[in-house]
């Protein structure tokens, strides 16, 4: 919904782009113009009149992407969490990744909606991590840990993330890697992890 009034608003700016250009525009392509009162109907002004038409359309259009953007940015301004659930580790009803990220982004939204967005996606990595990333302020581990962590195979990915300043959050089995690339990533990230035969997991 909140897009689709950006884009009208984004139109109505060209609109409002277009009438201020209908001094110079004639009756017929215009209907608010008055054509006779600026005399463009003369051979002396008309050329003159139709290069000024195209050269304020023309920057218009090119225009309109960047309208829309900051119509977006501004309007929104909430921080983006991205929750990246795991796949199925468990059985039924234990270690419920998808279903725990819906229920913590869900609360997040309602009580929280006005300074965050939170979002979702399944099944462990995105495919299309570009767009699921995008303008991402944080992002949420949960799933399984240690050599089946999806993150191993996407360090380079992640560090550049965390290069630009994206927050990172880890759950449950997420803070686990194994010792070498993903436990130094994770150190300098989250500032440690649980390391396999030498952490010790909270069972009494």
């Amino acid at each position: 919904m909140d897009a689709k009034i950006n884009q009208a608003k984004a139109g109505t700016l060209f609109y409002l782009l277009l009438h201020r250009c209908s001094p110079f525009l004639p009756s017929p392509f215009f209907p608010f113009s008055d054509a006779s009162d600026n005399n463009i109907h003369s051979t002396e002004n008309f050329t003159n009149t139709k290069m000024k038409i195209i050269r304020i359309l023309f920057t218009a259009l090119l225009s309109l992407p960047l309208v829309y953007t900051a119509l977006q940015a501004v309007e929104d301004g909430k921080k983006k969490i991205v929750f990246v659930a795991g796949t199925p580790s468990h059985g039924y009803g234990s270690h419920e990744h998808k279903a725990g990220s819906i229920l913590l982004a869900g609360i997040l939204n309602d009580k929280l909606g006005d300074k965050i967005k939170a979002e979702v996606v399944s099944g462990g990595w995105p495919k299309d991590s570009k767009a699921a990333f995008k303008n991402a302020d944080a992002l949420v581990f949960f799933c399984t840990g240690g050599g089946r962590h999806f993150v191993l195979k996407h360090l380079d990915e992640t560090k550049a993330l965390m290069d630009k300043g994206v927050g990172l959050g880890c759950i449950h089995y997420g803070v686990e890697v194994p010792k070498g690339d993903g436990g130094k990533a994770f150190l300098e990230w989250i500032g440690g992890y649980f390391e396999p035969f030498w952490s010790v997991n909270p069972h009494w």
